[in-house]
């Protein structure tokens, strides 16, 4: 357990900064210390703050080393793509030579930037930050006769086709 001792300046100003902080991981923090500040037990404030008790020790620790600034920091990891540099390169050959499958787009990603991607990671880049689709071509029929064709053709569409003779 933590112990701490909080001055009445200490207590207001934890308030006003849990008051109007935006909703988030900080506001949490901020609620967790500003009820340590109330002598609340670290299972009542577990309780209250809706955080595991091993959790509102860590959040006392860490105000307890850097104060309101060290509770303010966010620690979520966000990656990159290393790709969004060479985003407007990729996008203009995509669109002047279009690939037939994603491993031919990762040829090209590889040629173009020296950068080599999975299957699945150049199909997440393709579809989030170039707006690719995936698209199936459809099956040519098997049963098709030549024959049949060309005298549906000669026959029926031709006559349907060629202009009128006005006289």
């Amino acid at each position: 357990m933590v112990k701490m001792e909080f001055t009445e300046d200490e207590i207001n100003e934890l308030y006003h900064e849990f008051m109007g902080h935006p909703a988030g991981t900080t506001k949490k923090k901020l609620h967790a210390v500003y009820l340590k500040s109330l002598n609340l037990s670290h299972q009542d404030i577990a309780l209250i703050a809706r955080v595991a008790p091993d959790t509102v020790t860590r959040y006392l620790q860490e105000y307890n080393e850097g104060g309101l600034t060290a509770i303010s920091i966010v620690r979520t990891y966000k990656p990159s793509s290393k790709l969004l540099p060479h985003k407007k390169e990729i996008k203009l050959l995509f669109q002047s030579n279009p690939p037939h499958t994603v491993s031919e787009a990762v040829f090209e990603i590889e040629r173009l930037t020296g950068i080599k991607l999975g299957l699945s990671a150049c199909r997440e880049f393709m579809h989030k930050h170039l707006g690719m689709k995936c698209r199936k071509m459809a099956a040519i029929p098997s049963k098709a006769d030549p024959e049949r064709q060309e005298v549906f053709l000669e026959n029926e569409l031709k006559p349907l086709l060629d202009p009128p003779v006005s006289g």
